[in-house]
């Protein structure tokens, strides 16, 4: 299915047009949110401030990422810096600074310094989502037993029933699940480590195989500080925070 976000400039019947990948990852973007969620009206307002148009196709992230890698559409938004996508895509500059934790019960007491003190400790993830190389490293060697399944809000349930002990996680998605997926009295039983096992920032991604990218990624790298120049970023964050862009 496809999208048109909102913009905060007016728009003109000779606008250019670019074609982003978008997927479901709440808070952050969703078809399901208001703008398509924070990152979508970030995206969109900061290339409409250099007369271009966002057109979202919302997919998996696998085939949005093949489709933008094969120049079927122009690029994706939402990634991490990797070095695996740096020889086929370019990187705008960061839309969002994000900190990964450990969720946890608040009635079973968790600490840790290092990754040895993870050992014996289960912890469930959702399949494909990474954590960076040292977190991605220990799960390979198995210094950390990782529980890889499909479903987030399944993952909190499992925490609950001591199924697991801790859901590494980054923090806005993680509110976002209790907040929306579990009952009150569920969520107020789980907290987070305030210790970040790691430090990301998330960008939108363009695919090097169409020509106009290398423009289009300076015309948005501009917008983008104009945004942010302009008080509206820090609006739009502000208000996905607080759940403004849950639709009622």
């Amino acid at each position: 299915m496809v999208i048109c976000s909102l913009s905060i400039v007016p728009l003109s019947p000779a606008e250019e047009v670019i074609h982003l990948a978008n997927g479901e990852w709440r808070p952050f973007v969703s078809e399901e949110l208001k703008y398509g969620g924070v990152f979508s009206r970030i995206v969109s307002d900061a290339f409409a401030l250099k007369g271009v148009r966002v057109v979202y196709h919302f997919m998996p992230w696998k085939r949005g990422e093949v489709k933008s890698r094969e120049g079927q559409i122009d690029g994706s938004i939402g990634y991490g810096m990797f070095d695996k996508f740096k020889q086929d895509f370019y990187y705008s500059d960061t839309i969002f600074s994000g900190s990964k934790v450990f969720f946890h019960l608040k009635s079973e007491p968790f600490d840790w310094n290092t990754y040895d003190d993870l050992n014996g400790i289960t912890m469930g993830a959702v399949i494909g989502f990474n954590f960076g190389a040292v977190f991605d490293k220990a799960e390979k060697s198995g210094q950390i037993q990782v529980t890889r399944i499909e479903n987030l809000e399944r993952l909190f349930k499992m925490l609950i029933k001591k199924r697991i002990t801790v859901i590494p996680l980054t923090v806005e998605i993680g509110y976002d699940v209790m907040n929306n997926k579990l009952f009150s009295e569920e969520a107020q039983l789980i907290t987070h480590h305030s210790k970040p096992f790691f430090n990301t920032t998330f960008h939108m991604i363009l695919t090097k195989k169409i020509a106009k990218n290398k423009d289009m990624l300076k015309r948005f790298n501009e917008g983008l500080q104009e945004l942010k120049d302009s008080g509206n970023y820090d609006k739009y964050v502000a208000e996905s925070l607080r759940g403004g862009y849950i639709i009622k």
